[in-house]
């Protein structure tokens, strides 16, 4: 997915609609074989009369197309989100909801979505231009202006746009407008709307090669394991081009850096890059794809049916150093395999509390996850900032997983966090109370925070945010019950007693 995601914020334009009853009288389909082409990558599917390409589409089925576009369906299906709308059939729900939890639109009233009345040539163009990463925020285009704006581009040619222009709009210029965007070129990057489709896996390979998406390099080019398709291997320059400009750049433990993506916390990913190639990532997003047809959501028992087995230790063999050391891989809660081209490891977290499912996915390359041992940090004060930061992301990932809005970063809180941490390892001390009675509340006051509600997590002895927070988010005293309360902000401390990580969470509305 490309920085066009940035376009999931920006408030749908309501439109001038009008009632379709309209079938235009002897009409004669220009564009049936597109309506074909899209059929078979399971984009434009018809009704139950056919494509009806002779008559105006509706802002419902409108809406739908767009959702697929921006290769929202699996989400929108496998999340079913909420809207308020009255008029909208059972079947369109998961559509809308999906166009309502990203603000894509607000309907045509608080309780009306508009489903059977008509959409505009330019209605639609929008939709296009904003699959393709346009946007009207940042005055690329106007709705009233789209189908200009789409001829500019060469998205269509004159012929096209003059018929556009004219007095009907029917699913026939719906089918031929859709087809030749997944051939058009994101904004700003080179891979073709078509091809992130792919990537994320809302076209299979089989699919879009058959009607010309992807070529035969590309169909055979399978990795193990992928986000939006990339995986470990691919270039710095690879990422870039898919993923656009990281909304972070944090340090990691291990000496790369982090490259944090957390436009969608339903969608977060975050790539470790190492000499200009990735090195590994941690996601929390069901667009994640393997081999194994293991995913988020997955179960424990598909993972352990669809791998050997898991990795029970691994053998590391550090440069200049004639000791092999043996490193079991996190256990709790979580299981590290071997990929199928034996180039990287994958470890999957299980979530106890919902049928030991995967929610999220850490992948790192083989050759490098040998070559380290495990308890290596540098205290720096880039490597606390760090911490702190990827905390704050990861908790709301994982609060995104159960609906609970994201949390906003404060810092009076961090300071208080930070204090608790220092003053553990200064007093040789791991509890939420201080020896001298001070509770994580007395501490948030002091640093003049004025809560109703208020909380606190504390964490020792792991090495980064993935593993405290993935330690508190399956935790049965209390952890995750403050991971996912309804607070409104946090603060991350975080402070180093030798290579041992003392950390806090502050959590308050």
């Amino acid at each position: 997915m490309k920085k066009f995601v940035s376009v999931f914020l920006v408030v749908f334009v309501l439109i001038t609609a009008f009632p379709v009853n309209h079938t235009v009288l002897a009409y004669e389909s220009k564009y049936e074989s597109y309506a074909e082409l899209l059929k078979a990558i399971n984009v434009f599917r018809g009704t139950n009369l056919g494509f009806e390409l002779d008559r105006e589409p509706t802002r419902l089925e409108g809406g739908v197309m767009f959702v697929r576009l921006l290769g929202g369906e699996n989400e929108a299906l496998a999340r079913d989100y909420y809207h308020p709308f009255t008029d909208v059939p059972e079947w369109a729900d998961p559509y809308v909801g999906y166009l309502y939890q990203y603000n894509l639109t607000k309907g045509i009233s608080s309780t009306q979505y508009g489903s059977s009345l008509g959409m505009q040539a330019k209605s639609y163009m929008t939709f296009i231009l904003r699959a393709l990463g346009y946007d009207e925020a940042a005055g690329d285009f106007t709705w009233e202006n789209a189908l200009e704006y789409a001829f500019y581009l060469n998205l269509i040619d004159l012929d096209f746009y003059t018929e556009l222009k004219g007095q009907f709009f029917l699913r026939d210029q719906v089918a031929k407008i859709s087809y030749d965007a997944l051939f058009f070129n994101l904004k700003k990057y080179e891979a073709t709307l078509g091809e992130k489709l792919v990537s994320q896996g809302a076209i299979s390979k089989v699919a879009a090669n058959s009607i010309g998406i992807i070529d035969e390099y590309y169909m055979n080019n399978s990795d193990p394991i992928s986000i939006y398709g990339l995986s470990v291997g691919n270039s710095f320059d690879d990422m870039i081009r898919t993923m656009g400009i990281p909304n972070d750049i944090l340090q990691s433990r291990l000496g790369y850096n982090w490259y944090i993506y957390n436009f969608d916390y339903h969608n977060y990913v975050q790539f470790g890059i190492k000499d200009n190639k990735i090195i590994s990532f941690y996601t929390t997003s069901r667009l994640l794809r393997t081999d194994k047809s293991v995913t988020i959501g997955s179960s424990k028992d598909e993972a352990l049916a669809a791998y050997t087995s898991p990795v029970k230790f691994i053998e590391k063999k550090i440069e200049g150093d004639s000791t092999i050391y043996l490193y079991t891989p996190l256990q709790n809660d979580c299981e590290t395999f071997i990929l199928s081209d034996l180039n990287g490891y994958v470890t999957y977290y299980y979530d106890s509390y919902s049928e030991n499912k995967i929610y999220a996915a850490y992948v790192i390359d083989k050759t490098f996850e040998e070559s380290y041992k495990d308890i290596y940090l540098v205290p720096t004060e880039n490597l606390i900032t760090s911490m702190e930061k990827q905390t704050l992301f990861i908790t709301n990932a994982v609060r995104s997983i159960d609906e609970k809005h994201a949390l906003l970063w404060d810092e009076k809180a961090s300071i208080s966090a930070t204090k608790h941490c220092i003053d553990m390892i200064d007093r040789n001390y791991f509890a939420h109370i201080s020896p001298d009675g001070v509770t994580p509340f007395t501490r948030m006051k002091n640093e003049g925070i004025n809560y109703s509600l208020a909380g606190e997590n504390i964490a020792y002895g792991f090495y980064d945010a993935i593993a405290s927070v993935h330690a508190w988010y399956n935790s049965k005293t209390g952890h995750r019950q403050n991971l996912l309360d309804n607070y409104d902000y946090l603060g991350v401390g975080v402070a180093f007693k030798g290579t041992s990580m003392y950390i806090a969470q502050n959590m308050w509305r």
